[in-house]
C-alpha cells in the first residue's frame, strides 16, 4: 500500500490553494486562447511535484475532451464539413516554414483526404485550390 501512496504528491493547505490557483489561470488561460495554457499548467504541475510524463498526459487528457466537445459544437453549427478535412499552423516545423518564407505561426494549409473520398470531392477541392492561385 505504501508503494502506491509514493504516487502522489502530498497535500497541505499550501499546495491546495496552488492547484486551485493553477487551476484558475490555466482556465482563464483556455477561455482566452483556447489551448488550455499547457505552457503554463504543465510547469506548474511539475513545480508541485507531479512528474513530468504525468504532468503532460494529464493535460493531454483533458484536451481530448474538449476537442471532441468542440468538434461537435461545430458540427451542430454547420461549420464542418465531415467529408474533407482542411486545417492551417506551422505543424511544429518553424523553421521549414521560415525557410519557404511563410509566417512561422500562420504556417501552411493543409488538406487531408481519406479513402471514402470521391473523385468529384478532390475535383472540388481543387478546381477550390486554382481558384486562389
Amino acid at each position: 500500500m505504501h508503494e502506491f501512496l509514493a504516487h502522489f504528491i502530498q497535500i497541505d493547505v499550501g499546495i491546495a490553494l496552488q492547484v486551485i490557483l493553477l487551476g484558475f489561470i490555466g482556465g482563464v488561460l483556455s477561455g482566452f486562447i483556447g489551448s488550455g495554457g499547457a505552457f503554463f499548467m504543465t510547469p506548474g504541475m511539475m513545480n508541485l511535484g507531479v512528474e513530468g510524463v504525468v504532468a503532460v498526459a494529464s493535460n493531454i487528457a483533458h484536451k481530448f475532451g474538449k476537442a471532441m466537445v468542440g468538434s461537435r459544437k461545430h458540427g451542430e453549427a454547420g461549420n464542418v464539413d465531415k467529408r474533407l478535412a482542411v486545417w492551417w499552423g506551422n505543424y511544429y516545423a518553424l523553421e521549414t516554414m521560415r525557410r519557404l518564407g511563410l509566417d512561422e505561426w500562420l504556417g501552411a494549409v493543409r488538406a487531408g483526404f481519406v479513402h471514402y473520398n470521391t473523385e468529384d470531392e478532390v475535383d472540388r477541392l481543387l478546381a477550390g485550390v486554382e481558384g486562389l492561385l
